[in-house]
């Protein structure tokens, strides 16, 4: 079996935003209890949700060197959390023992999952521009159509 090794800043960068997150999800879901109370209610969870998903998308955002980019990710963790916790909440009729809350974690990260999944880049890490629009290939054939046919005059005259 080959193992892969990530240089040490690329491990380093992909520890650092594991870590932040799991160290956010904590703090934004206190700072979200305390905005909008007990979850008890519709309303709260939206509020509360959206609270939590700002300081997580926007932790994950800075911490991630700039591939998540903020104008995107945060209201997408913002979304999400509000969705995801209104959803989880109500499944579990605003329960909360062990076995409930796990079902709502369970609710509220695979529609907090699918909403991140939207803005996410392509690749992960690339750094190439992104792809040429169809438009733009087309202008490309023809100026590269245009340069061959003037160059191929040009060689005719020697």
């Amino acid at each position: 079996m080959t193992e892969t090794k990530l240089p040490r800043t690329a491990a380093f960068r992909t520890w650092l935003l594991w870590i932040t997150s799991f160290l956010a999800l904590p703090v934004g879901g206190y700072v979200g209890s305390m905005i909008s109370g007990r979850v008890n209610d519709p309303l709260s969870a939206v509020v509360g949700g959206a609270v939590a998903g700002f300081v997580i998308g926007g932790v994950q955002a800075l911490t991630s060197s700039h591939r998540f980019p903020l104008r995107t990710w945060i209201p997408a963790t913002v979304l999400g959390m509000s969705a995801g916790l209104a959803m989880g909440t109500a499944v579990v009729d605003y329960r909360t023992t062990l076995p409930d809350l796990a079902l709502m974690g369970a609710v509220n990260g695979l529609v907090l999952g699918t909403t991140q999944a939207f803005p996410l880049p392509r690749r992960l890490g690339s750094t190439r521009p992104p792809s040429p629009t169809p438009r733009q290939r087309l202008l490309h054939e023809l100026r590269s159509a245009c340069h061959l046919r003037h160059r191929s005059h040009r060689t005719r005259h020697v």
